[in-house]
């Protein structure tokens, strides 16, 4: 983003869903510092924000000014500035490889890759397969999966799929064979997954121990079960059980209706 200082000229920041600055993040930057001052901006500033991780969200007012946080690299970035400012030499003779993906998947690696002839299974197809064991396998000149020899180091995984390749099947591996052997239809799945918010919401401990409703609409079940017939709760009940800085509980409050069985594990804690 750019944004226009109050004594003039621009800063230009990079937001990343990271806690720390990289060194991928920094050479971002500076190259988009670098198209900038060549497009005639006067650029005086330039940083890139992270996520400050001891940020606490109250629940109520999201301030944004204290979730990020800034690293200025104007300074550091000065020396690769240079670098680029220099008489750029002819493109370097270098074939499509592991460097098109690393840091970020380059958009133009079909277009350098659409003349060459490509294996069936190539060895790119074999699971995080390391740098070095890469080159040691294009130096012996294998590209495909099933030259690969068999007294190759590879991990477990790789060995499986090496194993799938060569035999021309599907392999399923433990016991999920008898698992489903021992199905009989009809047949159902599903999955259930609990996401977190990406911010944790926290619940004022104040307003858990006077037995009022979360933000959910929903009251725990320890909370129903002392309260008397006028709602009132027991002096047990009223006492938070953890208090952090400024009066606030450090658990967190859910994002759904959570089971009933969740609240009162979460009760018991």
């Amino acid at each position: 983003m750019i944004e226009r200082l109050p004594g003039g000229g621009w800063r230009t920041a990079e937001a990343k869903s990271a806690t720390r600055l990289t060194g991928v993040f920094l050479r971002d930057v500076t190259i988009q510092l670098w198209v900038l001052q060549g497009a005639g901006l006067d650029v005086r500033e330039a940083g890139v924000l992270t996520l400050d991780r001891g940020y606490v969200y109250d629940g109520a007012r999201l301030d944004l000014d204290a979730l990020f946080r800034l690293h200025p690299i104007f300074d550091r970035a000065s020396a690769m500035l240079t670098m680029l400012a220099r008489p750029r030499p002819a493109a370097p003779e270098i074939g499509p490889g592991d460097h098109c993906f690393h840091p970020y998947a380059c958009p133009y690696h079909a277009h350098c890759a659409r003349g060459l002839a490509r294996p069936e299974h190539g060895i790119d197809e074999l699971p995080w397969l390391a740098a070095g064991s890469r080159a040691a396998l294009e130096a012996a000149g294998v590209e495909e999966i099933r030259d690969v020899p068999a007294g190759f180091p590879l991990t477990h995984l790789q060995r499986v799929v090496r194993w799938a390749v060569c035999e021309g099947r599907p392999l399923l591996h433990g016991g999920g064979t008898r698992a489903l052997a021992r199905l009989a239809p009809p047949a159902r799945t599903g999955a259930q997954r609990l996401l977190p918010p990406r911010i944790p919401r926290l619940v004022l401990a104040q307003e858990r121990a006077a037995g009022a409703r979360s933000r959910d609409g929903l009251r725990r079940p320890r909370d129903r079960r002392r309260a008397g017939r006028g709602g009132a709760l027991s002096e047990r009940t009223r006492r938070p059980r953890s208090r952090s800085a400024g009066g606030l509980s450090t658990r967190h409050a859910p994002i759904a209706p959570a089971p009933r069985w969740r609240w009162r594990r979460c009760a018991r804690r």
